[in-house]
C-alpha cells in the first residue's frame, strides 16, 4: 500500500508501478525520492533495505540495484545521464555479478513538455538469453 504523501508528485503513479510484473523504480524528476515495486526487492534482494510503495531517498531505492553489477558507478553515472533526457530508452542488456542478464528501460514522464518523474524497469532476461543462444548454435 502507497505510504507516501498524497501531495508528492509521484502520487498519480502509484498504481502504474504497483501492478507491473516488471522490477519498477518510480523517481521525481530532480532524482531524489523514490518509491519501488515488489517485483525490485524481489529482483534486487533489497527488502531488507527498502520498502514497496513507500516514497523514500532515491539513492537507498538504488543502492541494491546497482549492488547487483560489477561496476555500480558506471551504472550510476549511466542513471544520472539517462535522468537529463526526455527520451525513453529500453531493452539494454546488463550482467549481473550473479550471472543474470538483465534488460532495463528508461521512460521520462511530462506533462506540458516537462519531465515530471522518471520510470525504470528491470526484467530479469537470463531464460530468454539463453534460448536465443541456444537457437543459434542449433
Amino acid at each position: 500500500m502507497w505510504t507516501g504523501s498524497p501531495s508528492s508528485s509521484l502520487a498519480p503513479f502509484i498504481p502504474v508501478i504497483e501492478h507491473l510484473q516488471e522490477a519498477a523504480c518510480l523517481e521525481s524528476a530532480d532524482g531524489k525520492l523514490a518509491v519501488v515495486n515488489a517485483a525490485w526487492l524481489e529482483l534486487f534482494d533489497a527488502a531488507k533495505r527498502v520498502s514497496a510503495l513507500k516514497e523514500g531517498a532515491a539513492a537507498a531505492a538504488w543502492a541494491p540495484a546497482l549492488a547487483a553489477f560489477e561496476d555500480p558507478q558506471a551504472l550510476s553515472a549511466r542513471v544520472t545521464e539517462r535522468r537529463k533526457t526526455s527520451v525513453a530508452s529500453s531493452h539494454e542488456t546488463l550482467a549481473s555479478t550473479d550471472g543474470r542478464t538483465l534488460e532495463w528501460d528508461h521512460s521520462p514522464i511530462a506533462i506540458g513538455g516537462s519531465v515530471i518523474a522518471h520510470l525504470w524497469r528491470f526484467r530479469d532476461a537470463t531464460r530468454h538469453r539463453k534460448l536465443e543462444e541456444s537457437v543459434r548454435q542449433a
